[in-house]
């Protein structure tokens, strides 16, 4: 998770992202962010982030990003 949050700091705009309960609505991340936090996940946690797993619900929080990537993990 910290790994994640690390990631996740260098790309969301402003402070607070890690208690948002949405990344997007909240403004912490837009469409060229989610690109750019997948090719960050892929590289780091070695997995692949395929156009299907490209949705709003898995990139809505830190926790749902986090449960994503421990999906594609086991995959």
């Amino acid at each position: 998770m910290n790994e994640l949050i690390e990631i996740l700091s260098g790309i969301c705009s402003g402070e607070g992202f890690e208690n948002s309960e949405d990344l997007i609505a909240d403004g912490f991340l837009d469409s060229l962010d989610i690109v750019q936090v997948s090719a960050e996940l892929e590289n780091n946690f070695d997995i692949e982030i395929t156009p299907v797993d490209v949705t709003r619900d898995n990139f809505k929080s830190v926790n749902s990003i986090y449960e994503m990537i421990k999906r594609l993990e086991q995959e």
